[in-house]
């Protein structure tokens, strides 16, 4: 039951990412001469599709909490202007999308090499046959591990100086509210987007499992 409803909903994600990019992307592409870009727009667009659905989901979860017991009370909503637009840049994974494509040669020729020495990564799905190859169980142990890794990326935020330099911004808000999980300096985001692409190699997620586990967890975070 569970399989199935995941598929349906992997469906309707992959049948709009289709839709936009014949409908929207490859005329804008084509009339300005971007086509060289055209085909890891794609892959970026289920990205975009995935951010959208977790902004709303967020939203329609947190917003009625927060109108019934907030934390506090503004006169201008106005002031949360910032967090939003830093959620929306966060949340679409536009960090990860500039991460794909910046670094996608280093990160092919990172692969090449742990294939031609040999390098050791660590198969989840084949530790219990039968067991850890099933589709939800494997998706949690990789939620753990990647809230696991995630603790101590936090904790080292805040212990190294010129990192805390960097992650203060996510402290910087003077209102509390739903969209404050998502401030963060840029270069910090760059270097937590190659810390989890990196341990998510290592451990066997594949490229459609690491944009659905990093919307669960950043959803799992905000509430």
């Amino acid at each position: 039951m569970f399989h199935e409803i995941v598929a349906q909903l992997d469906n309707m994600v992959s049948a709009l990412q289709t839709l936009l990019y014949i409908d929207v992307v490859q005329p804008f592409f084509y009339r300005f001469g971007l086509m060289g870009y055209d085909e890891d727009t794609y892959d970026a667009l289920y990205w975009v599709i995935i951010g959208v659905l977790e902004i709303i989901i967020t939203y329609l979860t947190l917003r009625p909490l927060e109108a019934l017991r907030p934390v506090e009370q503004w006169k201008d909503r106005k002031a949360l202007r910032a967090d939003v637009i830093y959620t929306w840049i966060a949340k679409l994974g536009i960090i990860n999308i500039a991460f794909f494509f910046l670094l996608q040669p280093l990160f092919d020729h990172w692969q090449s090499l742990i294939s031609i020495y040999d390098i050791p990564n660590i198969d989840i799905d084949s530790l219990w046959p039968g067991v850890t190859d099933q589709p939800i169980v494997s998706f949690l142990i990789y939620l753990v591990v990647l809230d696991f890794a995630g603790y101590w990326y936090h904790r080292w935020q805040h212990r190294f100086g010129v990192w805390w330099e960097l992650h203060a911004v996510h402290h910087s808000q003077q209102q509390m509210s739903l969209w404050n999980d998502d401030r963060n300096h840029f270069l910090d985001d760059i270097i937590q987007a190659a810390f989890f692409a990196a341990i998510s190699l290592f451990i066997g997620v594949q490229p459609t499992q690491f944009v659905v586990l990093v919307a669960v967890s950043n959803f799992m975070q905000s509430v």
